[in-house]
């Protein structure tokens, strides 16, 4: 067996569980299984509807606010005139609808997705034209 290395920050170490698998599942390398002990939902900011900016506003306010908020003694300037600048686009671009995404299990592949498309094809043909040919087919189908 060859070594295989994770690599993670310490202050990481209180945050996952981290453990080598048993089963090869058909591979020459235990897989390794690191999970997190927190289950937040991955969240989308949402996307710029750019077609639908109102590009006139936009344009007009970034011309007097970046000039007007500006000063030489800023810390970050790079990071105030990105403030700016993002508030003025929140103003005048709308924004896609806030969505979480729903991840697929690990367990559902092309494979598995294949499948359940066979089975789904083969019941819809089975239901339009129910001969015994036909649920002979499903039937093989959907035992695999």
């Amino acid at each position: 067996m060859e070594c295989h290395l994770s690599i993670a920050s310490p202050s990481l170490y209180l945050d996952f569980s981290w453990e080598v698998v048993t089963d090869l599942h058909g591979s020459g390398h235990f897989p390794i299984c690191i999970q997190s002990y927190t289950t937040a939902p991955p969240v989308t900011n949402g996307t710029w509807k750019l077609s639908k900016a109102d590009w006139t506003t936009f344009s007009s306010k970034a011309s007097s606010d970046l000039v007007q908020n500006y000063s030489n003694d800023l810390e970050d300037p790079i990071e105030h005139f990105t403030d700016i600048l993002t508030n003025i686009a929140n103003s005048t671009i709308p924004k896609s609808k806030l969505r979480s995404k729903k991840r697929d299990p690990v367990w559902l592949n092309d494979e598995c997705m294949n499948s359940i498309c066979s089975r789904r094809k083969a019941t819809r043909k089975v239901k339009t034209c129910p001969t015994s040919a036909m649920s002979c087919c499903w039937l093989q189908t959907t035992r695999g």
